[in-house]
């Protein structure tokens, strides 16, 4: 009889780990899920920020264009393709043309942006990525205060978030460039010290025990 006990202690124990471990695997599965999910809701909130910021800066575009006349919407646009296409090819090291082409919309001027790279047309909205929305919004920041001709230094706060540590050197080398040649400073606020090598000068900012120290 004893041996009859144990031996149904026995199975019960055993059914019982197995159950346990069943328990454990549903578990781990839906916790990997759950972090996936989490993931990509993430990632879906980075691109819907990307994308109302890129809707602010095209429509900016559009209202600058509305004001100045016919002939110089030409030669605005041109200037448009010419730097953010250099920008793009000098920093991502491809084949990337940018243009903005002019159209009309219930009699007021409207502007149609295409990306090209590798012959493949690119939506700027859903298809190019955030570092690449990046560059298109701070080469046309520069190109909008080049142009108004009021002031010749732009503050930017974390503009190049977004752009992967891979091309941040390129960047921060084509940002120098640029500045120089359109005689331009700009003054950028950045966590990521891969954008200060080609910079003049560098100001570190550290909080330690709720004091703020200035570091040149």
């Amino acid at each position: 009889m004893d041996n009859r006990i144990d031996q149904n202690i026995d199975l019960n124990l055993e059914e019982i780990t197995d159950q346990i471990d069943q328990l454990e695997e549903l578990r781990k599965k839906y916790h990997y899920q759950s972090q996936e999910i989490e993931t990509q809701l993430h990632k879906n909130q980075q691109q819907k920020q990307d994308n109302e910021k890129m809707v602010v800066v095209y429509t900016e575009v559009r209202e600058f264009l509305s004001k100045v006349s016919a002939e110089y919407r030409v030669r605005i646009c041109s200037t448009f393709n010419q730097l953010v296409t250099e920008a793009l090819s000098h920093i991502f090291q491809k084949d990337i043309k940018f243009q903005i082409s002019l159209e009309s919309y219930r009699n007021q001027p409207a502007i149609n942006v295409m990306i090209t790279e590798d012959a493949f047309i690119l939506d700027p909205q859903k298809s190019c990525g955030g570092g690449m929305n990046d560059i298109i919004a701070l080469v046309f920041k520069i190109i909008f205060v080049y142009l108004s001709g009021s002031q010749k230094t732009i503050v930017l706060d974390e503009s190049l978030k977004f752009l992967s540590t891979n091309y941040l050197q390129t960047a921060s080398n084509f940002l120098a460039e640029i500045c120089s040649r359109l005689q331009m400073q700009l003054i950028l606020v950045t966590h990521k010290e891969d954008l200060q090598l080609s910079a003049d000068k560098i100001i570190t900012i550290s909080k330690r025990e709720g004091a703020s120290y200035i570091k040149e």
